[in-house]
């Protein structure tokens, strides 16, 4: 008759959340390079608009071509970043689709670019900079999947 007392001692073991079951260390990696990287590029933007930083002239010259709409865009596209690393960092679910949605928008920004704006000229023809970047956006993308398939984002 003791097992239906709802007074009793209780029998589980309770404990905290103990080693390995906080945020995984790769959340906090991810969640301070992409804080990192907005305030840079904030920075940047500000240095280079406001003429601290020399340019040659085919940067002048796509900057000067750059519309309200592609900067809209390009900060649009950092603020989905920063929402989606702040879910992560919260173990939300809704962060993977997030990283998608700003890596889907990043390449169609940039190949909008690329064939409107002159890009690859301003950059030098490279674009070995953004290749890297969409290379560790995949990587995150992947990265939030595998969390979230494992029940670890809520």
């Amino acid at each position: 008759m003791s097992d239906s007392n709802p007074y009793a001692t209780p029998k589980a073991e309770l404990r905290g959340p103990g080693p390995g079951r906080g945020r995984p260390r790769w959340v906090w990696v991810i969640f301070i390079f992409y804080i990192f990287s907005a305030v840079a590029t904030v920075i940047s933007f500000y240095f280079v608009y406001s003429g601290a930083i020399p340019l040659p002239e085919e940067q002048k010259r796509y900057l000067a071509d750059l519309t309200v709409f592609d900067h809209v865009l390009s900060f649009g596209i950092l603020g989905i970043n920063l929402v989606a690393a702040v879910q992560l960092f919260r173990l939300r679910r809704i962060s993977v689709n997030l990283f998608l949605t700003a890596l889907a928008l990043g390449v169609l920004a940039t190949t909008w670019k690329v064939a409107t704006k002159g890009w690859l000229a301003a950059t030098g023809g490279s674009g070995s900079g953004v290749l890297l970047g969409w290379g560790i956006a995949v990587a995150v993308c992947l990265y939030a999947w595998r969390l979230a398939r494992k029940g670890i984002l809520k």
